[in-house]
């Protein structure tokens, strides 16, 4: 199958560092179990500065100890340029084109709207005015518009290409955009998985990275974290073109995965078999 890339997104990383066990061991820190090469974009470690920083600060650790690589925009780019061996102009509208084939996942009109003056003069600038020019247009965009999930979907496209790997893990709590990024046919031989945060019970349980009773006690945290919305989307009726996104109670959905009555769905959602 080769290599398995997992892209960690915002939202994600904050909610399982914040589940712990009864020694306070993070539900996340079993993630890393699993055979895995783990990645982010470096828009994921300027998010979490602004949410969480006790999951900064885990993720920080992980990366010194190149557990998890992080991305800058820059080292995506000399990726590009070094895998292809081209120019440094080809490499910066190579670079551009993907930019805007992730922006398109969420929006049409997204990369139109945030980095039009990339199209304009940002392939005549220098390598260094060019990146300074892409961090104006981010910080333009703002909070919570999806800038994660559009350069985490950036860094996926990209890898897939100059990799040739083709199964890539994508660990997001955001369900518009793991449904996004499931729709839109970024590679017909890409195989994109997602893994949603409470999903992630389900992953631990096949897996075999944890027991019930210790399941018992993350569950525990999550629910006393989250005690206002204790309630996990899942999906039915996967056969309709439209399917059906109710919500019940995280303890039953729990009791669910235990009794092997519920399973992680491609996109995220936990399902009934």
């Amino acid at each position: 199958m080769g290599v398995v890339y997992a892209i960690l997104d915002t939202d994600f990383t904050s909610k399982l560092h914040m589940t712990k066990n009864a020694s306070g061991v993070p539900l996340i820190d079993h993630l890393l179990k699993l055979p895995y090469k783990f990645s982010c974009h470096e828009q994921i470690v300027k998010e979490l500065a602004v949410h969480n920083n006790s999951a900064l600060t885990w993720l920080q650790q992980k990366i010194d100890s190149e557990k998890v690589t992080c991305y800058t925009d820059e080292a995506i780019f000399h990726c590009i340029k070094s895998s292809f061996k081209i120019s440094s102009l080809d490499a910066k509208n190579m670079f551009l084109d993907y930019l805007r084939q992730s922006c398109d996942v969420y929006s049409k009109s997204f990369y139109t709207t945030y980095y039009s003056a990339l199209e304009r003069v940002g392939v005549t600038k220098s390598e260094e005015s060019l990146f300074q020019m892409i961090a104006e247009c981010d910080e333009a965009i703002g909070r919570h518009n999806n800038l994660g999930e559009i350069k985490d979907s950036f860094l996926l496209l990209v890898l897939s290409q100059i990799t040739g790997d083709k199964v890539f893990q994508f660990c997001s709590d955001d369900k518009v955009a793991r449904r996004h990024i499931i729709r839109y046919n970024l590679d017909d031989e890409l195989k994109i998985n997602c893994i949603s945060a409470f999903g992630f019970f389900y992953i631990g349980k096949v897996k075999g990275l944890f027991m019930e009773p210790e399941a018992r006690e993350y569950l525990q945290s999550w629910m006393s974290f989250n005690p206002g919305n204790c309630n996990i989307t899942i999906e039915t009726n996967t056969d309709r073109i439209q399917p059906d996104f109710p919500k019940e109670s995280a303890s039953d959905i729990f009791k669910k995965i235990w009794n092997d009555t519920m399973h992680l769905g491609a996109d995220g959602f936990l399902q009934y078999r």
